[in-house]
C-alpha cells in the first residue's frame, strides 16, 4: 500500500508504517473483521483499513465498498504502473475465501 501511496505522490514515512506494524492490537492477536467473518462463515464485511484510508483516501468512497481495502489499490495501482504480486495474490486468495463461505450449506 505504500509503495501504491508514493506512486501517486503521498509522502509516506517508514516510522509510520513500523508504528502501524507494532501496534499493541497487532502482537495481542486481535483479527480484523474480514477474518472473525471467514472464521465464523459468513460473508466477509469489509471495514474502511485505517492504512487504506490514510494513504489513499480517494479510494474509500464508502465504508460498505468491498472492494476498498484490496480491489481499489489494486486498481490504482495498475494505473499508475506499480506492480502488487503480493497484492494480487492476498485480492486473490480473500475473493475465494470469500466466494466460499458464501455459498449455500448443503
Amino acid at each position: 500500500m505504500a509503495t501504491i501511496a508514493r506512486a501517486a505522490g503521498h509522502e509516506i514515512k517508514e516510522e509510520y508504517l513500523i508504528d502501524l506494524i507494532e501496534r499493541d492490537q497487532v502482537k495481542q492477536g486481535i483479527y480484523s473483521s474480514m477474518y472473525t467473518d471467514a472464521k465464523n462463515g459468513r460473508p466477509m464485511e469489509v471495514d474502511v483499513s485505517i492504512l487504506t484510508f490514510s494513504l489513499l483516501p480517494e479510494l474509500c468512497v464508502s465504508p460498505l465498498n468491498t472492494q476498498v481495502i484490496v480491489s481499489g489499490p489494486l486498481r490504482k495501482a495498475k494505473e499508475l504502473g506499480v506492480k502488487t504480486p503480493t497484492l494480487e495474490t492476498i485480492n486473490a486468495l480473500v475473493s475465494a475465501i470469500n466466494w466460499r463461505v458464501s455459498q449455500p450449506k448443503l
